[in-house]
């Protein structure tokens, strides 16, 4: 169950939100981590304001809770069966690490405030409509235009 958005997170949220930013990332680069990590609360933050002003969740992003903001960026799918992850994996443990760094606001947002990442290699159809706000590895993040 993912708690209210205004709350701390739960320790299975912040599993769930490790898992999404070893998968986002791929590698055990910080700065992808902390890339996904603030990514992944970009979007929880701009639910979570669609919340506050409209009464309803945001129609991409969900209810601004960490798991919709995970789930948003793949797919859907990926995070439904909980596996459970070892702080033996470093990959993991990492990515745990950057989050709760993230969460708490001691990582800069490396991604200029992104709500949407694509392979810079596709970035022509993906990118329309958008501003690249960071390059990071082979990812382009992008936020909407004003």
């Amino acid at each position: 169950m993912d708690s209210d958005p205004g709350k701390a997170p739960t320790l299975d949220e912040m599993v769930r939100f490790a898992e999404c930013v070893a998968r986002l990332a791929a590698a055990p680069d910080t700065l992808a981590m902390d890339a996904a990590a603030h990514l992944v609360l970009n979007r929880r933050a701009k639910a979570a304001s669609h919340r506050a002003r409209t009464g309803r969740a945001h129609r991409e992003f969900g209810d601004g809770r960490l798991l919709d903001a995970c789930l948003s960026l793949e797919g859907g799918t990926g995070l439904g069966e909980i596996r459970l992850p070892s702080f033996s994996d470093p990959q993991f443990a990492r990515a745990f690490a950057r989050c709760c760094l993230a969460l708490h606001g001691e990582t800069s947002d490396p991604t200029g405030g992104a709500l949407f990442r694509c392979d810079h290699a596709s970035a022509d159809a993906a990118a329309r409509g958008h501003r690249a706000t960071a390059l990071i590895g082979h990812h382009l993040f992008m936020r909407p235009r004003a």
